[in-house]
């Protein structure tokens, strides 16, 4: 027996996951370990939204940087970059 097949081994197969039932005991048990680090997983978790908020803001701000601003300056022969860096 090779590696891959000695790690696929401890893998059940799809119809026994399919039997496997959530386990409310397992999450609490995680839970009571995370007890200790409340506040750090607070502060993480609102970093992580935060940062997803950032991220969707950039790409709004990056589509309109560009549709009203450098699409138009491509077509002009002699473009004029004041919106632009007013914008920036």
């Amino acid at each position: 027996m090779n590696k891959k097949q000695k790690s696929l081994a401890n893998v059940p197969a799809k119809s026994e996951m399919s039997k496997m039932q959530f386990d409310k005991t397992a999450l609490r048990r995680l839970f009571s370990y995370m007890k200790e680090y409340k506040g750090q997983l607070v502060f993480v978790v609102i970093c992580i939204l935060l940062s997803a908020v950032a991220s969707a803001t950039s790409s709004v701000f990056l589509q309109t940087l560009i549709d009203d601003y450098i699409v138009p300056l491509l077509g002009t022969d002699n473009p004029v970059f004041d919106g632009l860096i007013r914008h920036l």
